[in-house]
């Protein structure tokens, strides 16, 4: 069964996948489970249907570096061997490590790329406004904001994964109910579908999430809350793997 939440604050901030049935399971493990921001974007995103045959992926994977340092956020330690994960289950990908992944070289590459997975720290800058952290390049200081993800060719893109923290949280954005801005900066660029965290997620925990998630997406042919639904079961049944580990991660949209 499929359970659609639309959901403003603080309903929206709500785990649902860790949320308990009548019959005492998760409903992750009854449902999947997708969150619509509103009907009248619901069908927006519908009418933005795209060719998905054969996908095109563009990892994005940036560790930190002194840019994290000076922000007191510690090395992405997995996030290169995430962006390999991926390589390896479709080595076709396009793949942006280290200090090749730019902003500039994030936008360079997108035209004719259908999944977008951007592997590095999210946050807030000291006045409050939301930032993804990817490598310096030129002037470029390596914090791109919401102007700068509008400013991308997203028209192409079905679906974007940020695998940081609280991607679903960081900063309001007006028009797209309690979605972090930086979300609905994708979504107004263009994007149809969204994969974002509610909280802080660990780096290996996260790490083995996506390598599930993309193998359901690429390999299964599911679509994106099927498979993110099938990893996070997956990591159920570990032993030792909090639900923490997993049940933050979101899929937004159709």
């Amino acid at each position: 069964d499929e359970l659609v939440v639309v959901a403003d604050a603080p309903l929206s901030r709500l785990p649902w996948a860790l949320l308990r049935g009548p019959d005492g399971r998760r409903l992750v493990e009854s449902h999947v489970l997708r969150r619509e921001l509103s009907g009248s974007l619901r069908v927006e995103l519908e009418g933005r249907r795209r060719a998905l045959s054969p996908p095109r992926l563009l990892v994005a994977a940036y560790e930190g570096g002194a840019e994290a340092a000076a922000l007191g956020l510690a090395p992405l330690a997995g996030a290169l061997g995430e962006a390999e994960d991926l390589a390896r289950l479709d080595p076709s990908a396009v793949l942006l490590t280290g200090a090749s992944a730019t902003a500039e070289a994030v936008g360079e590459a997108l035209p004719g790329i259908t999944l977008l997975h951007l592997a590095c720290h999210a946050g807030l800058d000291r006045l409050g406004t939301p930032y993804l952290l990817l490598a310096p390049g030129g002037e470029e200081a390596g914090l791109v904001g919401v102007e700068q993800v509008e400013s991308w060719p997203l028209a192409g893109v079905d679906l974007v994964t940020l695998a940081g923290c609280r991607t679903a949280r960081l900063g309001a954005a007006t028009g797209h109910g309690d979605l972090s801005a930086v979300g609905a900066a994708f979504l107004a660029g263009g994007v149809r579908r969204l994969i974002a965290s509610l909280w802080v997620v660990e780096d290996e925990p996260t790490r083995r999430l996506m390598r599930s998630f993309y193998a359901r997406l690429l390999q299964e042919g599911l679509e994106p809350a099927q498979a993110l639904r099938r990893a996070q079961l997956e990591l159920a049944g570990r032993d030792g793997v909090l639900e923490r580990d997993w049940g933050g991660f979101c899929a937004f949209g159709p």
